[in-house]
C-alpha cells in the first residue's frame, strides 16, 4: 500500500514522517519524509502497477534491491546517498539522501526556453567532466558498476553543493565476468548500438557513450543521429575547439573498442580542451522546505521572508529550524515544529474545547501529559521554558522544575513530561551533505554562508 502524508515508516536507522508525494511511476513512487531529526529523506517505495507479469514483478523488484544495494554500499558525493532499505511485510522502501535542485533535463529546458540556445561549449566541458568523474567512480568499485542509462533526468543539479549527481540507479548492474547486457535497457537516443543489437560483454565503454550523447544534445540541443547518420553538431562545428568535436565523435564510436577505454580518458580528453574550466555554470539556489514562522537566524534571530531565502542578509549565516522531538514509550519518535513564539505543550481536551499549539496526546496513550504542560517561548534564537502546574511534573536535563518563571534552554536541552521525553533541536533548515563518504573521495564543503551576502 503507498504510504501517504502523515503516515510514519519505521527504519533501523530512523523515523520517518511522511510530508509529501513527489511522483508516481510504474515501478513505484517517490515520497518526501522527514527524518526524526528534522532532516529531509527521500522515499522510494516499489509499488508496480497491476498490470506486470509474475515474471516481470520479479525482475522489476530484483533491480529496485540491486539499486539499494548499490546506494547503501557504496558512497561519495558524485551519487546520490543511499541510507537503508526498509521492509513492511511485503513493501520494500529505500530511504534516500534529499537532493536539493533540479535535473538536467530541467535546467537544460529552461535555458533553451529563456535564451533560444543550447548551451555553450565551456559549460558543455565542465559538465561532462563532472558526469566523467561520478562514472569513473562507479568503474573502479569493487564488481565494476556499469550505469547504463544515463541521460539528463538522472542528473541532478545539487544546489545545496553546487556539483552534479548521479541519481536513479535502477539500471545500473556489476560486471561481473559472466554479466551480459539486456536488450532494451536504455533510453533511445542515449543508449549505444550495443545495447539493440546482440547480447554483449558490458564494459565501461557503454556509459562513455551514453556521457558523449548527453553532451552532444547539450551542445546541439538534440540528443546523437542514429547509427545510419553521422553526428555533425548541427551547424555548430566552426564554434567548437577541435579537440572537443573529435572527443566526442570518439566517444560517440558505434564500435565499444573505438570509443576511449575508460571514463576517466574521456574526462581527460574533455580536460585538456579547457583546464580552467571547473565548475557547470548552473544557477538553480536550494529553497527553504520548512514552515518560515518555525526559522530563524541562529546569530541575530530575523526569520526569513521566503523559502527562497536560505542565509540571513543581515550576517550571512543559514537559517535555522525549530523542532520539538518527542520520544514516547513502545510509540515512534515524532518531531514538532515549534512555528510559534510562544506555544504551550500539552494534551487536548475536546470536552473542554482545549486544544493546544503542540499536542501530545497522540503519543501519550497512558495520559501522563497534562492538558496544559509546560509553555514554550522563543525570542529570536533565544528559548525558554516555563513550567506549568501538573501532576506528573516536567524535568529539564534530569533537575525537576518548579511551576513558574522562565528557564533558559538551548538545542540538545531534555525534557521529560511524565514518561515522556522531549528534546529542543536546532538545525540548519538545509541539510549538509551525507558525512558518509568511500575511501579516495573528497567531501563537498558545506559552507555557511554565501560570499557576498544574502541568498
Amino acid at each position: 500500500m503507498l504510504l501517504r502524508p502523515g503516515e510514519i515508516l519505521e527504519g533501523r536507522l530512523e523515523t520517518y514522517t511522511i510530508t509529501a508525494t513527489l511522483s508516481r511511476g510504474a515501478y513505484g513512487c517517490a515520497h518526501l519524509a522527514r527524518a526524526s531529526d528534522g532532516a529531509f529523506r527521500v522515499i522510494k517505495q516499489f509499488e508496480p502497477t497491476e498490470t506486470l507479469s509474475e515474471p516481470d514483478l520479479r525482475y522489476q523488484r530484483q533491480c529496485f534491491e540491486r539499486e539499494a544495494d548499490i546506494l547503501t554500499r557504496f558512497h561519495s558525493p558524485l551519487i546520490v546517498h543511499g541510507y537503508e532499505l526498509v521492509w513492511r511485510e511485503d513493501d520494500i522502501f529505500l530511504v534516500m539522501e534529499h537532493v536539493q535542485g533540479e535535473t538536467l533535463r530541467s535546467a537544460f529546458d529552461r535555458h533553451r526556453l529563456d535564451t533560444g540556445q543550447p548551451y555553450d561549449w565551456p559549460a558543455v566541458v565542465a559538465i561532462g567532466r563532472q558526469l566523467c568523474a561520478a562514472l569513473t567512480f562507479l568503474h573502479q568499485l569493487p564488481g565494476q558498476i556499469i550505469y547504463r542509462d544515463l541521460k539528463p533526468s538522472n542528473i541532478m543539479w545539487d544546489a545545496a553543493a553546487r556539483r552534479l549527481k548521479l541519481i536513479d540507479f535502477g539500471t545500473a548492474r556489476f560486471n561481473a565476468a559472466a554479466q551480459r547486457a539486456t536488450q532494451g535497457l536504455g533510453t533511445a537516443g542515449y543508449a549505444p548500438p550495443e545495447l539493440y543489437g546482440q547480447a554483449i560483454d558490458l564494459s565501461p565503454a557503454t556509459d562513455v557513450y551514453t556521457a558523449a550523447a548527453v553532451l552532444y544534445e547539450l551542445l546541439t540541443g538534440a540528443p546523437p543521429p542514429d547509427r545510419s547518420t553521422p553526428a555533425d553538431f548541427r551547424g555548430r562545428d566552426d564554434e567548437l575547439p577541435p579537440a572537443l568535436a573529435q572527443a566526442l565523435l570518439k566517444a560517440l564510436a558505434q564500435q565499444p573498442a573505438e570509443r576511449f577505454s575508460s571514463a576517466a580518458a574521456f574526462e581527460a580528453a574533455l580536460a585538456a580542451v579547457a583546464p580552467e574550466v571547473q565548475r557547470p555554470p548552473l544557477a538553480a539556489r536550494p529553497r527553504n522546505g520548512h514552515p518560515l514562522l518555525a526559522c530563524f537566524c541562529p546569530q541575530c534571530g530575523r526569520e526569513p521572508a521566503s523559502a527562497a531565502a536560505v542565509y540571513c542578509g543581515h550576517d550571512g549565516r543559514m537559517y535555522h529550524v525549530a523542532l520539538l522531538q518527542v520520544v514516547p514509550r513502545h510509540r515512534p519518535t515524532t518531531t514538532v515544529y515549534l512555528d510559534r513564539a510562544e506555544a504551550v505543550v500539552g494534551r487536548h481536551d475536546p470536552d473542554a474545547g482545549w486544544y493546544p499549539e503542540v499536542d501530545l496526546a497522540p503519543c501519550d496513550p497512558a495520559r501522563h501529559v497534562s492538558r496544559r504542560h509546560l509553555k514554550l517561548q522563543r525570542r529570536g534564537s533565544q528559548f525558554s521554558l516555563t513550567a506549568l502546574p501538573t501532576v506528573n511534573g516536567t524535568r529539564l536535563n534530569g533537575q525537576p522544575l518548579e511551576p513558574g518563571g522562565a528557564v533558559a534552554l538551548t538545542p540538545g536541552s531534555r525534557l521529560e513530561l511524565g514518561d515522556l521525553v522531549a528534546t529542543l533541536l536546532s538545525r540548519p533548515v538545509l541539510d549538509p551533505p551525507p558525512d558518509s563518504l568511500a575511501p579516495g573521495t573528497a567531501a563537498v564543503a558545506f559552507s555557511a554562508g554565501p560570499a557576498g551576502g544574502a541568498t
